[in-house]
């Protein structure tokens, strides 16, 4: 076997293995999703995944098929895309049922950001109006850089501005563990906090 063969036989492993683990940890829709936009990135890739000498047809027209129609089903509400999502919708529904008639407590959601389309429903299915922060990815995208570049307390001041602006108009705060875990983060602002997925090394 060629060096570049096995290089493309790894990189198949190493999609499908991830693609197994959002849908472990993510969701159903989560996992059908980046195994498509794989396949579309990656042309090849349907062809790496087949196995000759057990004549298999190849991830695209065995595995995607399969995974898009549970998807499906999953948004349609056929299917549970995920234990956790029922798990968090009846804690959510348990902690605000019971303030309506007053201000209801502020929460944060710690997960993660591919996730956060199918969370947010979750959210907005119960009492609670949600939202997510950073979603245009600017702060993130300062905290991904070495703290040597970039200024420890403006974006401790942007962070904490951005918090504070979304509680005005949510009571539940859809963050990442990387902004939950940068300096500044006004964590003190909310009486509950509730983790829906482990920090970032457990979905390498």
């Amino acid at each position: 076997m060629s060096n570049n063969c096995l290089l493309q036989m790894c990189t198949a492993v190493a999609v499908i293995r991830h693609a197994a683990v959002c849908i472990a940890h993510l969701g159903i829709r989560v996992g059908a999703l980046y195994l498509k936009h794989m396949l579309e990135q990656l042309p090849g890739l349907e062809s790496w995944c087949a196995s000759t000498q057990a004549k298999a047809e190849g991830l695209a027209v065995i595995v995607m098929p399969k995974l898009e129609q549970l998807r499906a089903d999953a948004e349609a509400g056929r299917l549970q895309d995920h234990p956790k999502q029922s798990a968090l919708a009846g804690l959510l529904s348990s902690m605000f049922a019971s303030t309506c008639a007053r201000k209801p407590p502020k929460a944060l959601l710690i997960g993660d950001n591919r996730s956060f389309f199918n969370l947010y429903r979750v959210v907005a299915s119960s009492v609670a109006k949600p939202r997510c922060l950073d979603r245009g990815g600017k702060l993130m995208a300062i905290l991904s850089k070495p703290a040597s570049e970039h200024a420890t307390p403006t974006v401790s001041e942007q962070l904490s501005r951005a918090v504070s602006d979304a509680l005005q108009t949510c009571d539940v705060l859809l963050a990442c563990w990387q902004h939950v875990l940068a300096e500044g983060f006004p964590i003190r602002d909310f009486k509950a906090v509730i983790q829906y997925i482990g920090e970032p090394a457990a979905l390498q």
